[in-house]
């Protein structure tokens, strides 16, 4: 019987068999791709799923001009084939340019930022195909003008349906982003649209960066940014080494302007590869890092600072008007029984992981300013600066001193040495207890108390300290933190591999699974725990299943169960041939064929101690070689010992780091196929005479 610690539960929402599928050694990338957007402010990364989904997919469609490509397009065609086959692409953006210009607005407060962006698109496949198009913009941005062009009517617009929408995803409860999207259709090779755009920024600080890289491959692309003396911009180059990108500056006397020009040439698309870095880690591009502009004489600050982005972030912060009197009855409720201050502070932030459903909520100054912490406890949902302030609110109230920090999560590259609104992308709570800062993520459900995710280790946070703010750094953690150790007892019977098994997690494979078992409905439980643990082989079948408190996040998590493995062994006569290792972990792990780093879900000890009773009419005729193998980063020891009647077998699996580079997937894969070659190696009994 499946033991159960937790009332009837009635949610639904969690594909429960999809998720408990994923997690064997590694969560799939797409699962963790999907729950780390649902536990973090991933601003960035939505942007790129759905850019992700501008796909060119063949199609039969009519083209908005009929006219027949002439010699010229079609050896131009012939040659981007040749070019660009392996990445198999239909169309090929041939020449992009993005302009920028700046002007104080009428108000003389801002700087406003006009763009001007060009593309030319051509057709390289001989089906006919469609490139979906899409500019984004929120309050703080439009899209002015979007015109288009074919090539047999170069002199005149034409007009595809040009739609117009708020933009939305599961995560977003509701965002001012919007965006502006259209078709166009090529009928054959050769075929080209030339596209521009017009779109303002109301306010430079929203301008944070510009890159190079597109969906589509790219031939050639040019920035170029036209900035008047009265402005004090500096343009950080990111990720240019070894990108070929060319730069040139010049003087324009008539605007009183520097001109800044950047070009770049064989530009792959971006990848749509999973567990990839974020784009700012891989891709080169431009920071945009506005300082301050001077108008009627007067200089006006910028961002000059990491102390002028704080203080902008403060006064977002001191526009909400919190009532904690609301949130008086819950907090004296919730520490009545706790006898510790550790206990107290725990128990506050569990509530609010548990309690408090996170929902992303970006609505122009609503991106970046917290809700009152009475309306996230009316609501019961809020986003991670809401959940961030009202865990705050909760705990001066219980007598401690807790402060709203921002954090930009390892999706992001840079730190609070480039203040950009860019930098972070998320909010937590800091408390400061006996001279230690404590991090809490009421976000990351689950999580037990001074335990960070991955995605937060070593980053460095901005905590508020009234009219000044302090700059620490979250703390790293190991891999030995992250152990999952599982005990095998079996013995034969027959053609069976029979016994018990206990599996004990703990860190964050113990917190991705709570989550998961708290979410599923408690009559789909047993099922799902069942396919976790056979990841839906039929040769196995568990029986006896318990589990220990799913609710206690405090605890060691375990799983005991029977397991019965029934193609493990193979008899021939007097031999029998046995595969111990039932689970075989990263097998088909390669990444020869990876183009971006690989970012693992969080560092991990995968420890596994296999005892096999053998029969009383057998002894051993083989055992195959220990092996140890050790790189940087990622380890792995297997040995095997016969002790009187019983065969020993541990396996050991360090992976202590959270991003595999490129650099490094050589050495990985020769990892992989030593552990694969060891796995294949079988134990053989054979009968006593």
């Amino acid at each position: 019987m499946l033991r159960l610690y937790l009332d009837k539960k009635s949610v639904s929402s969690i594909d429960y068999k999809k998720y408990f599928f994923s997690i064997i050694l590694l969560v799939q990338p797409i699962t963790m791709t999907n729950i780390l957007l649902k536990t973090s402010l991933y601003k960035n990364s939505l942007i790129l799923l759905y850019s992700a989904l501008l796909i060119f997919l063949p199609v039969f469609a009519f083209s908005q001009s009929g006219k027949t490509p002439g010699k010229e397009a079609i050896d131009q065609v012939e040659k981007l084939k040749e070019k660009y086959q392996d990445q198999d692409k239909n169309i090929i953006l041939t020449e992009g340019l993005s302009e920028f210009r700046f002007d104080i607005s009428k108000e003389g407060d801002k700087v406003e930022v006009y763009e001007n962006q060009k593309e030319e698109l051509i057709g390289i496949t001989s089906l006919q195909a469609r490139a979906f198009r899409a500019q984004f913009y929120n309050e703080q941005s439009a899209i002015e003008e979007i015109t288009i062009r074919a090539e047999s009517e170069k002199g005149k617009k034409i007009f595809p349906d040009i739609e117009d929408e708020y933009y939305h995803s599961d995560d977003i409860f509701y965002s001012d982003a919007k965006l502006k999207y259209f078709t166009l259709n090529f009928s054959s090779p050769g075929k080209k649209y030339w596209i521009e755009y017009q779109k303002k920024y109301f306010d430079i600080k929203y301008f944070t960066s510009i890159y190079f890289n597109d969906i589509l491959p790219t031939e050639k692309k040019t920035i170029r940014f036209i900035v008047p003396r009265w402005l004090n911009l500096e343009l950080k180059e990111m990720n240019f080494e070894n990108s070929g990108i060319e730069s040139k500056t010049s003087y324009d006397s008539k605007l009183d302007a520097d001109i800044f020009e950047y070009t770049a040439k064989n530009i792959p698309g971006i990848s749509t590869e999973n567990a990839k870095p974020g784009k700012s880690h891989i891709y080169p591009h431009i920071l945009i890092l506005a300082k301050s502009f001077t108008y009627k004489g007067n200089t006006v600050k910028l961002f000059e600072s990491v102390g002028d982005l704080y203080h902008w972030y403060r006064e977002l912060v001191g526009l909400m008007k919190n009532d904690r009197e609301v949130l008086k009855e819950k907090v004296e409720e919730l520490i009545a029984d706790q006898s510790s201050d550790l206990e107290k502070i725990k128990s506050i932030y569990y509530w609010v992981q548990d309690n408090i459903r996170y929902i992303a909520f970006e609505d122009g100054l609503a991106g970046f300013k917290p809700d009152e912490c009475q309306e996230v406890y009316k609501k019961r949902y809020g986003d991670c600066k809401g959940m961030a302030n009202l865990t705050k609110e909760m705990l001066i109230l219980a007598g401690y001193d807790a402060r709203l920090t921002w954090i930009g999560t390892r999706h992001i590259a840079y730190d609070y040495s480039t203040p950009n609104l860019a930098v972070d992308n998320h909010m937590i709570c800091t408390v400061l207890l006996d001279g230690k800062q404590y991090f809490l993520d009421p976000t990351d459900k689950y999580s037990s108390f001074d335990d960070y995710a991955e995605r937060l280790q070593n980053r460095q946070v901005l905590i508020e300290d009234g009219d000044n703010y302090i700059l620490s750094n979250v703390p790293g953690r190991g891999a030995e933190d992250n152990t999952r150790h599982i005990i095998n007892k079996f013995k034969l019977d027959g053609d069976l591999l029979k016994g018990q098994v206990k599996r004990i997690y703990e860190g964050e494979g113990r917190s991705f699974l709570l989550y998961q078992i708290n979410y599923t409905e408690t009559s789909q439980l047993e099922e799902a725990l069942n396919e976790f643990i056979t990841q839906g082989d039929k040769n196995k079948k568990v029986s006896d299943l318990l589990t220990s408190n799913f609710e206690d996040r405090d605890q060691l998590f375990t799983l005991d169960y029977s397991l019965e493995i029934n193609n493990a062994v193979s008899s021939f006569e007097d031999e029998i041939y046995l595969e111990i290792d039932y689970s075989q972990e990263l097998e088909g792990y390669e990444m020869d064929e990876r183009e971006t780093d690989f970012e693992f879900p969080y560092k991990l000890h995968l420890l596994i101690d296999t005892e096999l009773e053998l029969p009383e009419d057998y002894e051993v005729f083989f055992l195959p070689e220990p092996m140890k193998e050790t790189f940087e980063g990622f380890s792995a020891s297997i040995s095997f010992e016969k002790i009187d009647n019983k065969l020993f077998y541990q396996k050991e699996i360090i992976i202590d780091t959270g991003v595999l580079k490129k650099e490094k997937f050589e050495d990985w894969d020769q990892f992989i196929s030593k552990l694969q070659g060891k796995y294949k190696e079988q134990i053989i009994l054979t009968k006593k005479s």
